[in-house]
């Protein structure tokens, strides 16, 4: 019993060795990297016994300027009005380098209303003016109710709002490029439009386009037409000679290349030599689907091909050749018997299709 399990083991060793993946190398670079779909591709590169490089482009954690309005809201509700200035000043450079990024328009409003009212408690009146004019241009119909502010806000926000609607409004062209697809947020409220009006002030540009650097900025409107453009440097996968280089380096036979942008994601699988084996792209869809639709497409491309079939022994020409040698000898032997072993001299040639070698 041990002999015919040590042979299994065997050959199931051998298959294991000698069933080498299509490609020994997986290389993943992602625009805007999803953690769960990345670890899902290496694990499958692992599962294939393919070597796993990540080389998205990192995505930047942008700053939280969340906490310190937060927290500069509560100290001018605790008549600490240092603190309360220090954290919401804090708080405006971080919306300047973000575009205010990741806050709606409430909240991008009220860390410039509550500077304002800190800086008319500590009687620095224009300072005051400016930011209740910025609180007035990013939420022109907001009305402060009488019930939490006293009369003397409620009326110098009021004088901040008819300031702003008789300032001059500038048209403002986002520019992207022909066919570029853009998530574009000013002042915290999403726009689905490519030329907008707004008033002159302080205003906050967040764009990420497909493909694209995303621009986050602060946009100061002073003219009655301006043109910002909202798309970014290039943002390209790695070249694919740099990574052949490395791959001949390392003594890969063939490398997968996954490339997953956010609508789409294109597997390529290419020999050392650089010629393209085979392709594939797969729409994504933003749900959990992706993940099990790239999987699928990895291992079908990491797969090792089939191994040539052969004949089975019973089809060889070799055996037909011995099986004809033994019928000639079937039928001569009567004739030996009957013949005092003088049989007729009969000459069998077995045809081959061609040298046996």
């Amino acid at each position: 019993m041990r002999a015919p399990l040590l042979v299994a083991c065997l050959v199931w060793s051998a298959s294991t060795v000698f069933a080498a993946p299509a490609a020994d190398v997986v290389v993943l670079w992602a625009e805007q990297p999803v953690p769960q779909i990345n670890a899902a591709i290496g694990d499958a590169a692992a599962r294939n016994s393919a070597a796993y490089i990540d080389a998205s482009r990192d995505a930047a954690t942008l700053p939280d300027p969340k906490p310190l309005i937060k927290r500069g809201i509560a100290a001018y509700g605790s008549l600490e009005l240092e603190g309360a200035i220090n954290s919401l000043n804090a708080a405006a450079e971080l919306v300047d380098q973000t575009g205010a990024a990741g806050l709606d328009a409430t909240t991008l409003a009220d860390l410039y209303l509550y500077r304002a009212l800190s800086y008319a408690s500590r009687g620095d009146d224009p300072r005051s003016w400016d930011d209740f004019v910025t609180v007035a241009g990013v939420q022109p119909t907001r009305v402060l109710d009488p019930a939490n502010f006293g009369p003397r806000v409620v009326d110098r926000f009021g004088q901040a709002r008819a300031h702003v609607a008789a300032l001059p409004r500038g048209k403002v062209t986002l520019a992207s490029g022909a066919g570029t697809r853009c998530s574009i947020r000013i002042d915290g409220g999403a726009i689905t439009t490519s030329e907008l009006e707004l008033p002159f002030g302080h205003h906050w540009v967040d764009a990420t386009c497909d493909g694209r650097a995303p621009v986050r900025r602060r946009l100061d409107v002073d003219r009655v037409a301006i043109e910002i453009k909202i798309a970014g440097a290039e943002v390209a996968p790695p070249d694919d000679t740099a990574l052949l280089v490395q791959g001949r380096t390392a003594g890969s036979k063939a490398m997968l290349l996954v490339t997953v942008r956010p609508r789409s994601a294109l597997l390529r699988r290419l020999g050392i030599d650089g010629k393209e084996q085979d392709r594939q792209t797969i729409t994504l869809h933003g749900t959990d689907r992706d993940r099990g639709d790239l999987v699928a497409a990895v291992n079908r491309m990491l797969a090792p091909p089939e191994p040539t079939r052969k004949d089975p022994w019973y089809k060889s020409r070799w055996v037909w050749a011995a099986a004809g040698g033994v019928v000639i000898g079937a039928i001569l032997l009567p004739f030996a018997l009957r013949n005092d072993g003088n049989a007729p001299e009969v000459i069998g040639k077995p045809q081959f299709p061609g040298d046996p070698w």
